[in-house]
């Protein structure tokens, strides 16, 4: 039997946890011509999941609360200069939630809001000098994680990752047409 099949269906043997992976008669008759789609999704949920469990201890250790902390320093990083309300769109994030976060960065020292000069009324982020050094600090101790991917050859994490960016593309388009928050 081909391994992808088999790992979307079966979980751990050795595992009590609840399954999506298509041995539950009552998943399949809700579940329908979605099943793939929901599986997916749940994979990709529990990923996330895994990734954050690693990565907790160290958010707590450089004053972070989470992964969305971490999110917001990469965003205004990459986007130097940008408003409260883009870093939350890009976060895909309440407006509420994301200022909540914002504020608690600019608190702590990671980030810096100035007045933009193009309109008084608004406010611009970057990072500070403690938050460009932390993300520093940060992005090397991820290489001392467990291998998100784990054993998957360079070939498959090649095409993991072209189907990953596959999908985000064509989220980022579905939510483009959605209302805003």
């Amino acid at each position: 039997e081909n391994t992808a099949k088999s790992a979307v269906r079966k979980s751990s043997p050795d595992s009590d946890e609840p399954s999506l992976h298509g041995d539950d008669p009552e998943f399949d008759k809700y579940a329908g011509n979605q099943k793939t789609s929901m599986q997916g999704a749940y994979l990709i949920g529990k990923m996330n999941q895994y990734v954050s469990y690693y990565t907790k201890p160290m958010m707590k250790k450089h004053g972070l609360h989470s992964l969305d902390d971490f999110g917001y320093l990469q965003n205004i990083r990459y986007f130097a200069n940008i408003t409260k309300t883009k870093a939350c769109e890009l976060m895909l994030q309440e407006i509420t939630t994301g200022v909540d976060i914002i504020k608690r960065l600019i608190k702590n020292g990671f980030i810096e809001e100035n007045v933009n000069e193009g309109d008084k009324r608004e406010k611009l982020l970057q990072l500070s000098l403690k938050g460009n050094a932390v993300l520093n600090v940060m992005y090397m101790e991820f290489l001392k994680l467990p291998d998100t991917l784990g054993t998957l050859s360079n070939t498959d994490r090649e095409t993991l990752l072209q189907w990953l960016q596959q999908l985000d593309v064509f989220h980022e388009n579905v939510v483009k047409g959605l209302p805003k928050k």
